[in-house]
């Protein structure tokens, strides 16, 4: 009966293991990489701003990446408001960041296409800075907002070394969870972006 019962849990057990359906079949090949990432779009006064900043990812099978990612306005966007002090210096600071998934297509391939979606937060900043220092010299904080970002994008990847990449492309920044801030609205903050990136890592 013992052995009866041995060879017939062996059987399941094999029968199991031989059916289950994974998302990964074979040997799962682990690489990750990391580097800047610059945008450019629109700042909330609808002319052209410069987003800095940069991400790294874990990539499995050189085709799926998870990863996080933060940017930051680059320059300083003057911001004049008429519920403030006049003869002040006062700046907007914008940026937000996250978790982000990444499909890279055919990565082999010299040319080849990504798909990216980023689940993240932003939060923007109205501040007075002294104007005879640096304009980094803060001095008070006038009013702070936070929001939720979704931010999907498609880029075109080129392999320079097995070691870098550098990828062309957009993405579309979306913006919910926001209340209303210094007159702005939600549509302020979201738009279309141009980005490039570099990558730079092994096995991706």
């Amino acid at each position: 009966m013992k052995t009866l019962l041995a060879v017939l849990l062996i059987a399941f057990t094999s029968f199991t293991v031989n059916a289950q359906e994974t998302l990964f079949k074979g040997d799962v090949e682990i690489g990750g990489y990391g580097g800047p990432e610059v945008k450019f779009t629109n700042n909330m006064d609808g002319d052209f701003g410069v987003l800095v900043g940069g991400k790294g990812a874990l990539v499995v099978n050189k085709q799926l990446g998870i990863g996080l990612g933060g940017w930051g306005l680059a320059h300083n966007n003057k911001f004049t408001h008429d519920n403030l002090p006049l003869n002040r210096d006062y700046r907007m600071d914008f940026g937000y960041g996250g978790l982000y998934f990444e499909y890279i297509n055919n990565s082999d391939d010299l040319v080849h296409f990504n798909v990216t979606c980023l689940f993240g937060a932003g939060v923007a900043n109205v501040s007075e800075f002294n104007r005879e220092e640096h304009y980094n010299n803060y001095l008070d904080d006038y009013g702070t907002e936070s929001f939720g970002v979704i931010e999907p994008g498609i880029q075109l990847e080129v392999n320079f070394f097995p070691w870098m990449k550098v990828a062309v492309g957009g993405s579309y920044r979306m913006v919910y969870e926001y209340s209303d801030f210094f007159g702005y609205e939600k549509s302020d903050f979201e738009g279309l972006s141009g980005v490039l990136t570099f990558k730079f890592g092994g096995n991706f």
